[in-house]
């Protein structure tokens, strides 16, 4: 009897514990159903309090946020690493600060039962190639996620709060073996796929400035905000093309009355079925408090106008890896924005490694 009051006594406390952080009571396995998949998948960010507690590490050009997808795949990116028992923690004046690590990645998800309630639990395919779970809150949808860090008694937490539907799962990466080689002697040699098989991204060996398309195209590349033109894939295009150079630096110099800035993009027809778009995403050209040049919020803003631009042409639109050179970006950012605001509009991409 005595064990059962104290076992009780210790359940009520946690649970005491889960409300005080999260605001609502942990599914209880013992008295409830499984929590539906339409009310468990779908877009999950931290809410404030997890990104208080995140902090510094939570930077302007990342977005925290967890899809689970209905086919019960999920991709995260720059998911907080509550796993990690390996964490520094730093003494601050609330008493420690953990030192996060950022991870990005993909696997499968299914809500599990545990003695101590309903959980989400992630199994990573990619690197770090681990498990982890969070605890699912709140009896009736909308549910909350959340992790309690170290002792309970500190009031440390992560929460997560659904923010939307999940958008389709996408097919990971397949090597096209095919047909290695075009009819030039390009290899194409991986090709990203989205649901029922309708390519997505086309990745070529090959130079960006030689698009391999019929029809209209469009050559889309970064520029910086300072009006500098002399490294990096602009050289290609100016060997090729002096005309974007050109019209770049005049757009720069008369910048006080026109719409030069970060998102903005200025397109420059150099053949008769070929335009090239001058984008400027790079803000300044050095690593600096901010992280590197590259602005990933601007370089959504010009592949809008960019996406634009290819419907109304008809046009493919053709591409490096537009912010990982100079610019000191990250292709894991960068390709969910070319599939958010390219492909996703029904405008076809090819991206080329030289």
């Amino acid at each position: 009897m005595l064990t059962a009051t104290l076992a009780a006594g210790v359940a009520v406390a946690f649970v005491a514990v889960d409300v005080a952080m999260f605001g609502h009571d942990p599914l209880d396995p013992a008295t409830q159903i499984p929590p539906s998949r339409p009310a468990v998948a779908g877009v999950w960010a931290l809410d404030r309090a997890g990104r208080v507690e995140v902090g510094p590490a939570v930077t302007p050009g990342s977005r925290p946020r967890l899809v689970l997808h209905d086919d019960n795949t999920f991709s995260a990116r720059d998911l907080p690493d509550w796993w990690n028992p390996d964490a520094l923690v730093i003494p601050d004046k609330t008493g420690y600060r953990r030192a996060w690590r950022l991870v990005s990645g993909s696997g499968r998800w299914a809500v599990e039962k545990r003695p101590g309630g309903w959980f989400v639990a992630l199994r990573f395919s990619t690197p770090p190639r681990l498990s982890a779970e969070l605890r699912l809150y709140g009896q009736n949808p909308p549910h909350r996620l959340g992790v309690i860090l170290g002792d309970p008694d500190e009031g440390r937490s992560l929460t997560f709060e659904r923010t939307g539907p999940a958008p389709p799962p996408r097919r990971p990466f397949a090597r096209d073996v095919s047909r290695p080689f075009d009819a030039r002697g390009v290899r194409a040699f991986v090709t990203l796929t989205s649901v029922g098989g309708v390519t997505m991204i086309r990745y070529l060996q090959g130079d960006a400035t030689q698009p391999q398309a019929k029809g209209n195209r469009i050559v889309a590349h970064v520029c910086n905000d300072l009006g500098g033109w002399g490294k990096g894939f602009v050289l290609a295009v100016s060997k090729r093309w002096p005309g974007p150079e050109a019209a770049y630096r005049a757009w720069h110099k008369g910048r006080a009355s026109n719409d030069f800035g970060l998102g903005a993009v200025q397109t420059v027809q150099v053949e008769p079925y070929l335009w090239v778009a001058n984008m400027v995403a790079q803000r300044g050209m050095k690593t600096g408090s901010k992280g590197p040049p590259i602005r990933y919020d601007a370089l959504r803003t010009c592949l809008k106008t960019v996406a634009a631009q290819a419907k109304e042409k008809g046009a493919s639109v053709h591409m490096p890896r537009i912010g990982c050179g100079l610019a000191g970006g990250r292709w894991e950012e960068v390709e969910p924005i070319v599939l958010d605001e390219l492909t996703s509009q029904g405008v076809d991409v090819t991206v080329y490694d030289f």
